[in-house]
């Protein structure tokens, strides 16, 4: 018999608040083992990455002034 819960059903919401708060969890001991083998974290440096990946003022633009696009590779023949 499927146990699973039904989609939109009390039970889907309360898989999936365990489901996030135990990634959290794990993302918290990451966190801990990383700063244990290499010190704390500095706040300034975070916050580069952070607007890296939501593409904010430093992200968008890469060092030359494009628009942060790779070339594409040479195909090969």
């Amino acid at each position: 018999m499927d146990t699973s819960p039904l989609p939109g059903t009390g039970d889907d919401w309360s898989v999936s608040a365990r489901t996030r708060r135990d990634e959290r969890a794990r993302l918290q001991e990451l966190i801990e083992a990383a700063e244990a083998e290499h010190g704390p974290v500095d706040p300034a440096a975070v916050a580069v990455k952070a607007a890296l990946l939501r593409g904010g003022p430093e992200g968008p633009t890469a060092p030359d002034g494009s628009a942060g696009e790779r070339p594409s590779p040479d195909p090969v023949a």
